[in-house]
């Protein structure tokens, strides 16, 4: 199968539009959270040409960082879940083949699992750097860097419907706690960050 980042944009819509259960919502979030990173990449160039930064070099490199790792994901997300699919058809047709089966499952949803909660991790890293970018970008670029935001939290958000649907089919209460807690903590993070950057757009808006 041609990998997703490989496709045009049309293509990849097509794909997602598709009848097939992969790419799906996990994919999306990543893809949101990439172009996140590409907006505050552009962000930080263009202020850079007007007044060198330390604060927003530092934001690019890191930006171009998590584009990078978002990008992936897209990718990655889609695999995990096919992996779900593929243990789900297996043979349960022996003691012996029912008990492989029950091995793969779990260790498929918990992959299912841990690739949309990565997603929530680098977004919300993504949003911190918008947060930077916010402050110390060219007025005239705040409102795409605030989009920057959006699309980060939007990531965020999308990827824990994605951790939330795979967790009922763990079967380690173990994990599935940690994941819940860890999810939850990203997800209040996102919102404060959100927050800040939004209070930058009124902020630097209000200066102009």
């Amino acid at each position: 199968m041609e990998m997703l980042l490989d496709l045009t944009l049309s293509q990849f819509l097509a794909e997602l539009a598709s009848d097939k259960a992969v790419p799906g919502g996990g994919s999306a979030s990543a893809l949101a959270g990439a172009a996140a990173g590409s907006l505050v990449q552009m962000v930080a160039r263009i202020s850079l040409r007007q007044a060198d930064s330390t604060e927003l070099h530092s934001a690019l490199a890191e930006a171009e960082e998590l584009t990078a790792k978002l990008s992936a994901l897209i990718q990655r997300d889609a695999d995990a879940f096919a992996q779900v699919i593929q243990a789900l058809r297996m043979s349960k047709g022996t003691p012996a083949e029912r008990a492989e089966r029950s091995r793969a499952i779990e260790a498929a949803y918990q992959g299912a699992a841990a690739v949309p909660l990565e997603v929530m991790e680098v977004a919300v890293r993504m949003l911190a750097i918008a947060e930077a970018v916010a402050e110390h970008c060219a007025a005239s670029a705040i409102s795409d860097v605030c989009v920057a935001g959006q699309l980060s939290w939007a990531a965020v958000q999308g990827a824990a419907y994605n951790v939330k649907i795979n967790l009922p089919g763990i079967k380690d209460q173990a994990y599935v706690e940690a994941a819940q807690t860890r999810m939850e903590e990203l997800l209040y993070a996102a919102d404060q960050r959100k927050l800040n950057v939004e209070k930058c757009l009124c902020q630097r808006a209000d200066a102009r």
